[in-house]
């Protein structure tokens, strides 16, 4: 396949943003049904389930983008964390549809699309967009990090504040072993409740750092284009995604991604733990 144009691309996945949207919202205001979903983390050298939540929203929002990517683009595969099973290609989007489900179901309104494009085991397109705010995230590689369209720099913060760390994870029993390894080092940890959010934050330099533990790929996908354009240090203490294993839909990536010196003084702190 040639290369595809990301400005064209950029447009046209812009454009189903509005009903995605709608959907989404449709559903925010109601009581929503939640079922729950048994997610497999990888533990060691085997894994085991851990009870997730699911609602219509969810796959209501991943079927329309599924759809929609697919009449566009044909060509392209599709991995979305609802799908039961990926096609893979050379190219694949990867989709969340609702990022902090959780936040979705209580009434929260900090919860997102994210809508990624791969080549192989890179990222060259990623989109996040919160429906209750309107804000979009859009990165380009090689190209830079934009909000609402406009290219932005990492925020610099003031001197005197304490560091701002923002932490996800699957199984909550993790907890207490990952503080008390960085919290000797960093005593303040935040969590909002979506790992793409974080992203978003740590990229545009509103936290300085975020780890991400056992976390799925479509957690990712978008945003560490988003912190790879924006100047961040990305340290994987899991191996990278391959877009061929198949064991693609396992939570089992870990990273910590932020401000240079911090992000390696993490990393070092939780070495041994993954």
């Amino acid at each position: 396949m040639t290369d595809l144009n990301l400005l064209k691309i950029h447009k046209q996945v812009s454009g189903l943003l509005g009903p995605a949207s709608r959907i989404a919202a449709g559903y925010f205001n109601k009581n929503t049904v939640v079922v729950s979903k048994q997610i497999d983390v990888i533990e060691g050298k085997g894994s085991r389930q851990v009870e997730d939540i699911l609602t219509v929203a969810d796959q209501e929002v991943e079927d329309y983008f599924r759809t929609n990517l697919k009449k566009l683009y044909p060509q392209i595969g599709f991995i979305g964390e609802e799908s039961r099973a990926a096609d893979i290609k050379e190219y694949n989007w990867i989709i969340d549809p609702i990022d902090g489900t959780q936040n979705f179901v209580w009434r929260v309104p900090l919860f997102c699309h994210s809508i990624a494009l791969w080549k192989g085991n890179e990222p060259i397109y990623g989109l996040v967009h919160l429906p209750m705010t309107g804000e979009t995230m859009h990165a380009f590689k090689g190209n830079g990090f934009y909000f609402n369209n406009q290219r932005v720099s990492r925020q610099k913060k003031s001197e005197n504040l304490k560091p701002h760390i923002l932490y996800a994870l699957v199984n909550a029993e993790q907890k207490e072993v990952i503080l008390s390894k960085v919290g000797r080092i960093i005593p303040y940890f935040r969590h909002y409740g979506s790992m793409v959010l974080h992203g978003v934050l740590t990229a545009s330099g509103k936290a300085d750092l975020m780890l991400g533990i056992k976390i799925g790929l479509w957690d990712l996908a978008a945003v560490i284009l988003f912190g790879q354009e924006s100047g961040c240090k990305i340290n994987w203490l899991s191996p990278k995604p391959e877009i061929n294993d198949k064991k693609l839909s396992n939570y089992k990536y870990t990273l910590v991604m932020g401000e240079v010196k911090l992000a390696d003084k993490v990393t070092r702190a939780m070495k041994g733990l993954y």
